[in-house]
């Protein structure tokens, strides 16, 4: 299973300079939260959109790679269990997650050591554990459909990846709202650290139970 992992991290490095331009805005967005450039939204909210983003544009990109050179052929002919496929598939977005954590853990407090966004909170262990929340929410029902899809969810990646692309932009044309609504400021206290442990345990169990659909529905395709 590890070279499993190992394979989808290759893959991401093999993809164009252009790709490699897309996962890192999503770094840029947190770095511009961190330096005061996005004030009508809260750090965590930001941070956390960050690292999904950034997540999910390394997945999508290897497994269109993977796609377009046969590979889910190519481990099913080779003495490799369905099972440790979707189990690697599983993991890999905690690989994604620890990987940009710490990236923008790092770039955040050097910055703050350099004495830029003083006013501003380095990541923490609170957009740490968000992020896991929403990471596993959304793969908890995004890779049944994907062992289930026939083309790996390309069409849906292909309308996903644009919406998520133009939200900060759309987020910036509606500064002013956003900075006078009182949801954004609820929504920023409900994402406390305590109200995110509870929900990460509710959205682990979720997942768990995700991954063991996935199983039976991949063990069970025909390819």
């Amino acid at each position: 299973m590890i070279n499993l992992l190992i394979k989808d991290l290759n893959l991401l490095f093999k993809t164009s300079k252009f790709n490699l331009l897309v996962i890192l805005f999503p770094i840029a967005l947190s770095l511009a939260a961190f330096g005061g450039g996005l004030p009508f939204i809260p750090n965590i909210i930001v941070y956390t959109f960050s690292i999904f983003m950034a997540i999910y544009f390394s997945i999508t990109i290897s497994t269109s790679h993977e796609e377009k050179n046969k590979g889910e052929t190519l481990l099913n002919s080779m003495p490799i269990s369905r099972e440790d496929i979707v189990k690697g598939k599983y993991i890999l977005p905690l690989v994604y997650l620890l990987i940009y954590f710490i990236i923008i853990y790092i770039l955040t407090n050097f910055l703050s050591l350099m004495g830029i966004g003083k006013n501003a909170g380095v990541v923490s262990t609170g957009e740490l554990i968000a992020s896991m929340n929403l990471i596993f929410l959304f793969y908890s029902i995004y890779l049944p459909a994907y062992f289930k899809s026939e083309n790996g969810m390309a069409g849906f990646n292909q309308f996903f990846y644009m919406v998520i692309i133009i939200l900060p932009s759309i987020s910036s044309r509606f500064s002013k709202y956003l900075s006078e609504n009182k949801f954004i400021g609820r929504l920023s206290k409900l994402a406390s650290v305590g109200n995110n442990l509870i929900l990460l345990i509710i959205i682990v169990t979720i997942y768990i139970i995700s991954l063991q659909i996935s199983k039976q529905i991949y063990i069970n395709k025909e390819i």
